[in-house]
């Protein structure tokens, strides 16, 4: 007989066998590769899914699949990418959220699941000093974040007048952007990309000037999009001089600050983030800077009058809800929705903001012991002095020589870095921002940059 129901004992004895499989996992991820070289599958002749297997051996199926080699982004010697970790609250919060099943998307079906997510969001926008009429929503990412903020932005225009409007990017503006301009059929705007200093931040010059030609074009300003820590180098542009533009031409002012966002808990973030008060829609990444597991992102819009407007629908089949109370529904691009609130408002209640505040601060540290490390090994050379945040790019003598010196760190696999290439430069990063990367992982990373450089020469 085949069912989908299971008794107390099946189901304890399953949680017995992850138990002892995260126990596992967890003490053995220290001592673990952080990079190898991809196994190759083939896809299976017939079915998988046929025929019922024991739980032990599907459990033992996955951690060979685990083992199959690619990065090991749970490890804190992965450095490559900006997101990192996943605090083990966060998946307990996942746990939860699947057994309990509640619908989050409206506050009629679950007003206990309703008010954990605006509970965070109203938090987000206090953050930034954002007024009471400011709301906003979780998403999958920084991707559909970013989408988000273009639709509520999208409202502010009257639809025949879009052909001579412009939006503004730094260069180092997320490909994301330029996806969510062409999702919400806004790929005909006129885009400019304006060129960055030399600590690639947006050039502010070059800005007003591509501004002032694009008006003795007839052309309207719509949106400036800024970076707060942007993907290759962590660079934050001068945010209080574009918001108090934006202010004078009562131009739309998006900030992409998936990665750099929640350093505003910190004091150093604080003082580097100044005038993202003035944003009129924030994109930010709980799986960045709250070391959450992927797939969780938020964005915040200044006036929520024109969010709701922008995804906002209803439908005979949906039940009336209480109007005085908020539902994400309305304010977010999905219905239903994963209940991704609960990870992120669980990790904050237990551990708080003090312990996210000191995770952060941290990782600042050791981005300066890092950028010392690289200027004391001979060849080497940082592509920015000071690093913004705790990214961190830096390459050899020459091109060639630095991506020999990538594939013998990635051959050696006890630390994952990446690249980018910046001004004709092959550049590696160092990007520092898992809540398991501490001292100890760092000075391997360094040892393991100076050994591969060595075994190059």
């Amino acid at each position: 007989m085949y069912s989908l129901d299971i008794n107390e004992k099946q189901f304890n004895d399953w949680l017995d066998e992850v138990r002892v499989f995260s126990e596992e996992f967890l003490r053995e991820l220290p001592k673990k590769w952080a990079y190898k070289n991809q196994e190759k599958f083939l896809l299976e002749k017939k079915s998988p899914f046929l025929e019922p297997h024991a739980f032990r051996d599907v459990l033992s199926e996955f951690k060979s699949l685990l083992e199959a080699g690619g990065v090991n982004t749970a490890s804190g010697k992965f450095m490559g990418y900006i997101p990192g970790g996943g605090v083990p609250t966060a998946a307990i919060g996942d746990f939860l959220a699947a057994l309990t099943n509640r619908f989050s998307g409206m506050f009629y079906t679950s007003p206990g699941a309703q008010k954990i997510e605006n509970d965070l969001i109203k938090w987000m926008c206090e953050l930034f000093g954002y007024p009471e009429t400011a709301w906003g929503t979780l998403t999958s990412g920084g991707a559909i974040a970013n989408l988000t903020a273009i639709l509520a932005a999208r409202e502010k225009v009257p639809f025949p007048l879009w052909t001579n409007h412009v939006i503004y990017l730094s260069s180092e503006c997320h490909m994301t952007i330029d996806r969510a301009l062409k999702v919400a059929g806004l790929e005909f705007i006129a885009t400019r990309k304006i060129p960055v200093d030399l600590n690639f931040r947006m050039d502010l010059n070059a800005l007003e000037d591509q501004m002032s030609r694009d008006a003795r074009e007839g052309l309207r300003p719509w949106m400036i999009c800024a970076n707060a820590g942007a993907t290759n180098l962590g660079s934050i542009d001068p945010l209080e001089e574009i918001g108090r533009l934006c202010q004078r031409h009562g131009i739309w002012f998006h900030v992409d600050a998936a990665y750099g966002g929640f350093f505003i808990l910190t004091n150093r973030g604080k003082r580097k983030l100044r005038g993202i008060e003035f944003a009129d829609s924030i994109t930010l990444d709980p799986h960045k800077g709250l070391f959450q597991p992927y797939g969780v992102g938020a964005v915040i819009v200044k006036d929520r009058e024109n969010l709701r407007k922008a995804v906002s629908q209803s439908a005979s089949y949906l039940a009336e809800t209480n109007s005085s109370e908020i539902s994400q529904s309305d304010y977010s691009l999905e219905l239903t929705r994963h209940f991704r609130a609960l990870r992120v408002w669980l990790s904050l209640k237990i551990f708080s903001e003090k312990a996210f505040e000191f995770t952060l601060n941290e990782k600042l540290e050791l981005t300066k012991i890092a950028r010392e490390g690289i200027l004391r090994t001979p060849g080497l050379k940082l592509i920015v002095d000071e690093p913004e945040l705790s990214v961190l790019g830096f390459h050899a003598i020459n091109n060639d020589v630095t991506q020999k010196l990538h594939k013998e760190i990635l051959r050696r696999g006890k630390v994952y870095l990446s690249t980018t290439n910046v001004r004709g430069k092959h550049i590696i990063r160092i990007c520092i921002l898992s809540f398991r990367t501490h001292k100890a992982e760092l000075d391997i990373c360094i040892g393991e940059v100076r050994e591969a450089l060595a075994a190059i020469a």
